[in-house]
């Protein structure tokens, strides 16, 4: 974990800083002029001239378009300018209603353009942009004494004021049910022993960032609203009592996703990276990650990151200190650790147990960082803005759980080749089929959720084709549950929105299993139970095994001299009928193959009958200088293109004279 510079200024007193969290923007202002710096692309905007505007702002919140800016001067009034036209409106709040905040939607919302949060309620609006004019379309009246914004998916929570403490509503700004629907559910939590408004602080949103207090190691209860798996949640921890509880918010309900989790009580700072859960606690320099969608690892930290320690090991060297009172020498020890003296180690020791995996982390918890978003922090002190970054590959290196740190790097975008040698790595390792057969379950009820998707997408692509003027189909039709990504190699990943990357069976057989086949870095014994286990969760999950991994278990039964099992397999019905996979076979029946197994043949002759490929038995028959056979087959299912010379040429190789004459009778009998 560290963090990367995404912009630096000069510090002064006339620098405003403000962040633009639907566009993730960092907005730099220096009296009228102002200009923008993109947390992800970054990307410098051009220089904006306010005109008049030059003094001191509370807030400032540029429209999706870039061509209205909206901001406050006063906490009751908002103003709006259209940077094009220079036209000039005011939204008047009254004297008892301050603004909280405010953000423009875009085009995402169907029912409005603008919505404003006032200690009096929440407000929406629309804008005929010609004229500037706003107009309110529904209001909500509560005493609210908090609030936080999603803007990729239009959540917006509020946290009511006393006498109503713990009351927290939802709204759904992005709906497409109506302009009455924007209200969602409310619920409560437990905020004790808390009984006014400063039980937690506010999202920066979008105030002047370097008017913004960074409470958090006073606040008793630390509150984030996170999107994490293309699912918004509602992040409440409590810092006095080391809990965590995280709220899953839909428009329908809001449920309690998981039993509280518990962490050590301390000063808190909660964000996400890359669908991560990272705790920070400032009282122990430590950070807790959290992957909710793990089975092991959902309720404790998949990884604890000891910060501010140095990667190169600490010096602990003793100082002698020799007292001579004779006739007895004393010898007092000093223990220092990197020079400092301590007494006991006890002080040193943060940690109660080793949860997945603990790493020395070199960047210390800074709480004078503002985080302005759920990976990006700006330091106001030196004039800089960070965005944390996060190494999977690395939180993984010696990770105690092979199984949980292979399907930790497929929930992670861009990481699939490292699951891959990851998973390599251990099955040189023969870790514990167990394992293995867990991980192949978990892999392939995610690819059976990814087929039946695409089918059921492919069948309503049809139906919007043949009925494009139902205006009622596509309302219909629920949103994909997988999605594509592109990874720094220009390859197309499929993940579902629980975060797990689509592993096709093409993908295993030619990364993973293939190249062990041929390598021989592991035992053919361990890689034909590995192969028949994925097998196996492939026919549990009802999916089709590909021909070439059918294959591929036969060659490796094969050389592993394990025909008898082949042979079980076989008769069971585990491999599909094909012409390719009865090749294999004969080939088997060979007298001159060093694997020659006799049974074989019958078993391809089955197979070739079921399939009515009397062709490639006649041949095969041939092959095998079945004569008496061959000729039966020819008779009852002659086909066309049938080689006369190779038939002939088989049965002279017999040396039996009389078998020749009756070939050569037949031939001309058939007219072959």
């Amino acid at each position: 974990m560290e963090l990367g510079l995404v912009e630096r200024w000069q510090h002064g007193q006339d620098v405003e800083l403000f962040y633009n969290p639907s566009q993730r923007r960092l907005i730099l202002k220096k009296f009228q002029y102002m200009y923008s710096k993109g947390v992800d692309d970054l990307v410098t905007y051009p220089y904006i001239d306010l005109q008049g505007y030059g003094l001191k702002l509370l807030s400032l919140c540029l429209s999706q378009d870039n061509k209205i800016v909206a901001f406050q001067r006063s906490n009751h009034e908002l103003d709006v300018l259209n940077l094009e036209t220079q036209d000039h409106t005011q939204i008047i709040g009254g004297k008892n209603r301050k603004i909280l905040g405010y953000h423009w939607t875009g085009e995402r919302s169907a029912f409005c353009d603008f919505v404003m949060v006032t200690n009096a309620g929440v407000e929406f609006y629309k804008l005929a942009e010609a004229s500037l004019k706003f107009s309110n379309i529904r209001g909500y009246q509560i005493n609210i004494g908090h609030y936080w914004f999603e803007p990729s998916d239009g959540v917006l929570v509020v946290a009511a004021s006393p006498p109503k403490l713990g009351q927290i509503d939802t709204f759904f700004v992005y709906q497409d049910k109506g302009p009455k629907f924007f209200h969602g559910p409310r619920f409560f939590i437990d905020i004790n022993p808390s009984v006014t408004d400063k039980w937690t602080s506010d999202q920066t949103n979008v105030k002047n960032i370097k008017d913004t207090e960074n409470n958090t190691e006073q606040d008793p209860h630390h509150v984030e609203l996170l999107k994490i798996y293309e699912s918004v949640y509602l992040v409440h921890g409590n810092c006095v009592k080391g809990q965590l509880n995280l709220y899953k918010l839909t428009h329908e309900k809001v449920a309690l996703d998981r039993e509280t989790i518990k962490i050590k009580p301390g000063a808190y700072g909660i964000c996400t990276i890359d669908n991560l859960l990272l705790i920070f606690n400032y009282t122990l320099q430590e950070t807790y990650i959290f992957d909710i969608k793990s089975e092991n690892y959902s309720a404790k930290p998949f990884c604890t990151l000891w910060n501010g320690m140095s990667l190169d090991p600490p010096t602990m060297t003793y100082k002698m200190k020799v007292i001579i009172e004779k006739p007895n020498i004393i010898v007092l020890p000093t223990l220092l650790f990197d020079g400092k003296q301590i007494s006991t180690l006890q002080e040193f020791d943060n940690t109660s147990g080793k949860n997945g995996q603990v790493i020395d982390c070199p960047m210390p918890l800074d709480p004078s960082l503002i985080y302005v978003d759920h990976d990006a922090c700006v330091d106001i002190k030196n004039g800089r803005c960070y965005k944390l970054q996060l190494f999977p590959d690395k939180l993984v290196k010696h990770h105690p759980d092979p199984i949980e740190s292979i399907l930790f790097l497929l929930r992670r975008i861009g990481c699939k080749k490292q699951a891959f040698e990851l998973l390599k790595h251990y099955l040189r390792k023969k870790v514990d089929l167990k394992g293995v057969s867990y991980l192949f379950s978990t892999i392939n009820r995610v690819y059976k959720i990814a087929a039946l998707e695409r089918k059921g997408s492919s069948q309503n692509d049809d139906l919007r084709r043949r009925a494009s003027m139902s205006a009622s189909l596509s309302k219909t039709n629920s949103p994909r549950k997988y999605s594509l990504f592109q990874n720094a190699d220009g390859e197309s990943e499929m993940r579902l929105e629980t975060g797990m990357t689509v592993l096709f069976q093409s993908d295993l057989m030619s990364i993973v299993f293939h190249p062990l086949f041929l390598d021989g870095s592991i035992s053919i014994s361990y890689l034909s139970s590995v192969i028949l286990e994925y097998h196996r969760t492939l026919v549990d999950q009802d999916l089709q095994v590909h021909l070439d991994l059918q294959i591929l278990l036969a060659k490796v039964l094969v050389k592993g001299k394990n025909l008898n099992l082949l042979h079980q397999l076989v008769q069971y019905n585990v491999f599909n009928d094909t012409k390719e996979f009865a090749s294999l076979l004969i080939t088997l029946a060979t007298p001159n193959n060093p694997n020659y197994y006799p049974p074989a043949l019958q078993l391809a002759v089955d197979m070739l009958y079921r399939m009515r490929a009397f062709d490639v038995l006649t041949d095969a028959f041939i092959e095998n200088q079945m004569i008496y056979e061959a000729m039966c087959m020819l008779a009852r299912h002659p086909y066309p293109g049938f080689d006369v010379k190779k038939l002939l040429s088989r049965t002279e190789g017999l040396g039996d004279r009389r078998i020749k004459e009756v070939v050569e009778q037949f031939v001309n009998d058939a007219n072959l």
